[in-house]
């Protein structure tokens, strides 16, 4: 479908003055116009605010094109028709077209500038991957000026693609690295989308790109950034905006008026799960250790007395207190008062792994760390961790997983302990999940979110138990960490658990916030959070 220019303004401003106090110098306006209403199409000569820019095509820039094979949504193209002119930031739940919208406005300025470079950035190179594909079955960008640019291409393999190629699909770090060397030349830049904007915050790669464009006199691109979650705080909201140099704001979320009839159903249950006994009395026992690394501080006042009810934030942050207070006058067992703060904010936060994950995690966590001479010297908390290793058994982690030549994975033994009630919870309601959905004759998926790469291990060997009827599979970040040394993942690996998902190999995805960010899993009848990340309302939110 072909749109032709009109110069008539948009509907009128939004009236949201908590958000928008905020952004006195800059313009948002709602777009939800009525589609059968031509006359409220957008003057699309203006990409750059003039027509004479080098490369400019004249007559393809009295349109642009959106696509009609896909159903025609009124929120998507009036998106569509704001990003075209202006540097928008476009705000949309998951599942609700951000790419669609991403494809179309690269091909418009595609055809509007002949020679110019379309850049499509997104945080991970499975991201990348999996939006190019999409940006292809959306809408006709030739594949002959198309290229995923990666960092392990030698620069002179990037350099003739930048030559040749005139939609590149990178990681930001790649983009920030060749406009910094010269192998991209910013001149020639005519639009970037930023995929999961809401990482445009520091010195993130997003930024520094917008930044060095600036300082390079680059100013002629036309911006747009997309994000579920652009922010937990109207001030992370605000540093997105001027990072990016946005300069409208398109927001939708699930109630709103032309997005609610596209949003998905879902049911939210929240679970808890009680500590039991034995969890209760491991933490009481270890709370007992705790004390006598707290004495000291206990007598000079610097702690209270019950330290059950601390936490290790809570001790940061008399640790700050602590060292704020000594500008004036340092306290005569300086010395001895930071070894003690140093302790305990390592024991608190095994007292948070204990709590939150479990005496398996718990125990784990002390044997990755040797070379910690105190704890070797501590003969209570050795006989404790003793005591615990014996009680717990064998552990899963040292399980061989690996698949084997016939594709199988090893049968994993039933009377295994992973130290926290919840493991087992998580096991009942996955079976009753998937055993319903059996008995109805129904196909379904689910995934399980889990902060540590640990827990991913260990919630895999759980629910490998459960097969033929759960078949699971990991998915985390490249790279490795833990005892298990079993979490090293490449990218093919990745690419490859999510296409075995996507088509039914596996139906239970466990995985860490690498997974929350963006990627097409498909259709999903249940996500699981197994851990609740209370310093990241935006990860809540991508779950």
């Amino acid at each position: 479908m072909t749109m032709k220019k009109n110069d008539d303004d948009l509907d009128e401003v939004f009236d949201d003055s908590s958000v928008f106090a905020h952004f006195d110098n800059y313009s948002f306006r709602d777009t939800s116009v009525n589609l059968k209403n031509a006359d409220n199409l957008l003057n699309v000569s203006t990409l750059s605010c003039d027509e004479e820019i080098k490369g400019y095509d004249k007559l393809a820039g009295k349109t642009w094109i959106y696509p009609t094979n896909y159903p025609i949504r009124d929120y998507q193209f009036n998106i569509i028709n704001a990003a075209l002119t202006k540097n928008t930031l476009v705000s949309l739940p998951t599942g609700l077209g951000k790419t669609f919208i991403a494809a179309v406005v690269m091909f418009n300025i595609y055809r509007w500038y002949p020679s110019g470079k379309i850049i499509f950035m997104a945080p991970t190179r499975p991201l990348v991957a999996q939006q190019i594909e999409a940006c292809y079955n959306i809408i006709a960008m030739p594949r002959k000026d198309t290229i995923e640019m990666t960092g392990h291409m030698t620069v002179s393999i990037r350099k003739t693609h930048w030559t040749t190629k005139r939609v590149i699909f990178a990681t930001p770090q790649v983009i920030y690295n060749d406009i910094k060397s010269g192998i991209c030349q910013g001149d020639t830049i005519r639009c970037l989308v930023f995929d999961e904007a809401h990482r445009a915050k520091g010195n993130y790669a997003y930024c520094q790109i917008i930044s060095t464009l600036t300082e390079m006199g680059h100013r002629i691109y036309r911006v747009l950034a997309l994000s579920a979650t652009p922010g937990s705080k109207v001030e992370d909201v605000i540093n997105v905006v001027k990072n990016l140099h946005i300069s409208h704001l398109e927001l939708r979320n699930e109630n709103c008026i032309d997005v609610v009839s596209y949003s998905h159903a879902r049911k939210i249950n929240t679970v808890i799960v009680q500590l039991g006994p034995e969890l209760t009395y491991l933490r009481q026992k270890y709370v007992e250790i705790l004390d006598g690394y707290a004495r000291r501080l206990k007598q000079y006042n610097i702690l209270p007395q019950n330290v059950g009810n601390l936490t290790k934030g809570r001790i940061v942050m008399l640790y700050k207190e602590f060292q704020s207070k000594e500008r004036g006058a340092r306290h005569p067992q300086h010395n001895y008062i930071m070894k003690d703060f140093t302790l305990l904010i390592v024991l608190y936060h095994g007292l948070e792994l204990l709590v939150k994950h479990g005496s398996r995690v718990f125990l784990n966590f002390f044997d990755e760390h040797p070379e910690k001479s105190w704890i070797q010297s501590d003969d209570k908390l050795m006989a404790f961790l003793e005591r615990l290793r014996d009680d717990l058994g064998v552990d899963p982690l040292q399980l061989d997983r690996s698949v084997l030549p016939d594709g199988t994975i090893p049968e994993i033994p039933k009377n295994l302990a992973f130290g926290h009630p919840k493991f087992y919870k998580l096991k009942e309601i996955m079976l009753e999940h998937f055993n319903n959905a059996k008995q109805k004759g129904q196909e379904t998926k689910a995934i399980v979110f889990c902060e540590y790469r640990e827990s991913v291990n260990l919630v895999h060997c759980l629910l490998l138990q459960c097969r033929p009827l759960i078949v699971p599979q990991m998915f985390v970040g490249q790279g490795a960490s833990g005892i298990d040394g079993k979490t090293v993942t490449s990218q093919k690996q990745q690419l490859r658990v999510m296409r075995g998902f996507r088509s039914g190999a596996c139906n239970t995805l466990v995985c860490t916030c690498v997974a929350e960010e963006g990627l097409d899993v498909g259709a999903v009848d249940l996500i699981l959070c197994f851990d609740i990340s209370t310093r990241s309302p935006v990860r809540l939110v991508q779950r």
